[in-house]
């Protein structure tokens, strides 16, 4: 059967089973509408693919054995949200990375809603035909990720998570930059950018956005943007931002999230000093972008069913998604490449992973050159990234009404727990029910749950109900100067942890913590490395921080460096000198979803240096804490509908 010819035929069949109460349990259990049948290259067990054994598309439907230590049998359960008919269809997919080739068989590519963003306009403007393409050979990244969101299987290769939707580009990596823009300016065109056109009809993303634009009758034009980079690698520096401009960064996803737009960012692949940064960005909370509360951040978990080596953690983390790891053992993730002969399956032919450069010379198969355009071996957050993000553009379709704010409520619903066992970070059970793991945030994501909720919901809006409210902040802060908060002095009289108590009134009853942000000052850290490595002073990644709500819920804020070379460790953040190395940061936690914020917080630093000696008075300056807070009315999916997390959680 063909997936395309289908589509519709599915949509119209099934989705009157849910809006009339058809539990999901129920809806899976239902005769697929469609498969992906011969058209799916990696499909395991169709007619145009995959050698016996190959592990195929495993991350949308695992078909594969379950083997103790290798493959726990895991994916996203794409199967039950494409047979109600979920499949994108009417939604654009920006990703953002290193340009996308538009001109790929298995992509829907609109051109007209990409750009590059390291380009004036009139370079951008000299090919219009290829805006946001790749410019060097070398630029695969971008094309890998639009496959994993939305390949469309209608030819020769492989199925996106969202395979009718629409893909646009906005090309963010490259080593020239000749746009005459800052960073946060950048950073907020991408943000803000619906193709909007100046007075002579040139496309121009750093003009103001017509958010009620008449010509938008099912909202913007771009809905879920993912971003599958770390935000220059910039784990504990501000010296590209101001504090005007961290200020600007997030009113514009503010913006964004009460527009309807989903933006997404992968964790990163620093874990346990992967990358150059290491250390410094192992914890995804040092990448002050990522700490922002309007946003989803993404991490990775393996076929084995555990964090992989490299997926950096956090509190800030909300969930994870099935990808690859540098280990034969485990599967890799097939996606689309460069056209022929270039890209990654051209430039990798001696990798012993390449299951695509083994069937295009395998003599008994014959050398089909339709193989080049794809790639076996992508893999990374960059790879669970865009495969949440198309799971969210079937969420759009489900619900023209979602947004990030109501797509975290229905993550944080059904996302499966995954790996109890943790011993990294324990799961915590919060006192709202919730389970949440630095690790993995609220768990794996399930499509068929999530797309489901998302169409109950949207039958629940559609009849006049609201189940979201309006989101409120609260907060408090502390002046610690004054009260002599000091980790250490000059005259090496030490205290080693310090505990600030901040107060929050929920003013607005009814309504639970969404997320809790906390900003730390801390001055007088050593600027010399050389002194530090003689015994002298403490740096940033020395501290440690442990936040304790009033309902008694601990979580890891932000963990210290120690353990790690010097020269991979975060030495102090630049946004102020004037004090000696001082940590101006704000910090993201979600593991106290769904809490009573009212009452003593508790936020215990910890100064993990061995050193004793000190040049300056090492000090806490002030402590600032934010509670968002909001509801969801859960009664709009229904009374049977089987959660995954929360207090009425029936899965195990």
């Amino acid at each position: 059967m063909n997936l395309k010819t289908n589509r519709a035929t599915a949509s119209l069949l099934l989705l009157p089973l849910l809006l009339l109460g058809v539990s999901v349990t129920q809806a899976q259990s239902e005769p697929l509408i469609f498969t992906p049948n011969s058209i799916s290259l990696f499909w395991p067990g169709t007619n145009a693919g995959a050698a016996n054994g190959y592990f195929g598309e495993w991350e949308l439907q695992n078909n594969m054995p379950v083997i103790s230590g290798t493959n726990a049998g895991l994916d996203v359960n794409i199967m039950g949200a494409w047979s109600n008919g979920f499949t994108g269809q009417g939604v654009t997919i920006a990703i953002v990375d290193s340009g996308v080739q538009g001109t790929h068989p298995d992509l829907n590519y609109a051109t007209n809603l990409s750009w590059n963003f390291f380009r004036s306009s009139a370079q951008n403007l000299t090919n219009p035909n290829q805006l946001g393409f790749p410019i060097y050979p070398t630029d695969t990244h971008g094309t890998e990720c639009a496959g994993i969101a939305a390949g469309t299987g209608e030819t020769f290769g492989i199925v996106g998570a969202a395979p009718d939707a629409m893909v646009a580009s906005f090309r963010f990596l490259d080593p020239t930059d000749t746009s005459g823009k800052s960073v946060p300016e950048k950073y907020i065109a991408w943000f803000t950018y619906q193709g909007q056109r100046d007075a002579k009809g040139n496309p121009n993303p750093y003009l103001p956005v017509n958010w009620k634009n008449p010509a938008w009758k099912n909202g913007p034009p771009i809905r879920v943007k993912s971003c599958s980079f770390s935000p220059q690698n910039e784990g504990y520096r501000t010296d590209f931002y101001k504090q005007s401009d961290l200020i600007n960064l997030s009113k514009a996803l503010s913006q964004n999230e009460s527009n309807g737009i989903i933006t997404l960012f992968c964790a990163g692949n620093a874990r346990a000093g992967r990358d150059t940064a290491g250390a410094a960005v192992q914890d995804a909370n040092r990448l002050q972008i990522q700490a922002d509360p309007h946003m989803i951040i993404v991490g990775a978990i393996n076929s084995a069913g555990k964090h992989t080596s490299y997926s950096s953690f956090g509190a800030n983390l909300f969930v994870v998604a099935p990808s690859n790891e540098p280990n034969k053992l485990f599967y890799s993730i097939p996606t689309t490449d460069l056209v022929g002969i270039q890209g990654d399956n051209s430039q990798n032919q001696t990798d012993p992973d390449s299951y695509l450069y083994e069937v295009y010379f395998n003599t008994n198969n014959g050398a089909n050159p339709n193989l080049l355009d794809y790639w076996s071996c992508f893999g990374g957050t960059s790879s669970a990234t865009p495969l949440v993000a198309g799971i969210m553009a079937l969420g759009v379709q489900a619900n023209p009404f979602l947004n990030s704010r109501m797509a975290r409520y229905l993550l944080a619903l059904t996302s499966r727990q995954v790996d109890p066992s943790d011993d990294t970070f324990p799961w915590i059970t919060n006192a709202a029910g919730y389970r949440f793991n630095n690790d993995y945030g609220f768990g794996l994501v399930d499509a068929t749950a999530f797309t489901t909720a998302a169409a109950y919901a949207h039958h629940y809006q559609q009849n006049g109900g609201k189940p979201l409210s309006a989101q409120q902040a609260i907060s408090a802060n502390k002046d610690l100067i004054k009260a002599g908060a000091y980790f250490a002095t000059p005259r090496g009289v030490e205290s080693k942890v310090i505990t600030a108590t901040l107060s929050l009134t929920n003013k607005f009853p009814g309504l639970k913590t969404e997320y809790v942000q906390v900003e730390v000052g801390i001055s007088g850290f050593e600027t010399n490395t050389n002194d530090y490595a003689r015994g002298i002073g403490a740096i940033a990644g020395d501290i440690s921080g442990q936040l304790i709500s009033p309902s008694g819920t601990t979580n890891t804020l932000f963990i210290t460096d120690q353990g790690f070379p010097l020269n991979g460790r975060a030495i102090y953040s630049t946004i102020d000198k004037t004090k000696g190395g001082v940590l101006h940061w704000k910090y993201l936690s979600y593991a106290y979803w769904g809490e009573n914020p009212n009452g003593t917080w508790k936020l215990n630093l910890v100064n993990n240096s061995t050193n004793a000696t000190y040049t300056n008075n090492l000090s806490v300056d002030f402590v600032n804490i934010t509670a968002g807070v909001g509801s969801f009315d859960t009664n709009c999916l229904g009374t049977n509908f089987p959660l995954s997390n929360g207090p009425n959680r029936v899965a195990p």
